[in-house]
């Protein structure tokens, strides 16, 4: 692997297959698939929670150290990051409605694993719609 691309890796994934990409390509897929039938704004927000929230969050936590979350690899300053600029870039795409959808995948973020990955997109997007609904 070209030294450029090392730093986009964790340590686990440099000598395996990095399952997390196929895990993105098809939660992007699926939820671009439900935006067609069901609440555009909030499968956009899901999406752009998740893409700018994980990868700012694993810059800044890589970059920034500091205290890990507990029971996690994950540091406190990661998920602060990933949080303000998944609810900021969300903003953009769906106005307030977004930062519930921040909320709602980064009240998983101590957790790791592909099918918690899912979960959290599941929890952004139903947050989500349940902001939408009661703040119409």
């Amino acid at each position: 692997m070209p030294r450029f691309f090392r730093h986009l890796y964790r340590e686990r994934e440099l000598g395996t297959v990095a399952y997390d990409p196929l895990a993105y390509l098809l939660s992007i897929i699926a939820l671009l698939a439900l935006s067609l039938v069901f609440m555009p704004e909030a499968c956009y927000v899901a999406i752009v929670v998740m893409t700018v929230g994980d990868g700012f969050a694993a810059l800044a936590g890589r970059h920034l150290h500091g205290p890990r979350l507990p029971h996690s690899h994950k540091t406190w300053y990661g998920s602060l990051v990933g949080f303000v600029l998944a609810a900021a870039a969300g903003y953009l795409v769906a106005g307030p409605m977004a930062i519930a959808g921040a909320a709602g995948a980064w009240s998983r973020k101590r957790v790791r694993g592909n099918m918690i990955m899912l979960l959290r997109l599941a929890a952004a997007l139903i947050c989500t719609v349940l902001f939408a609904f009661f703040f119409p």
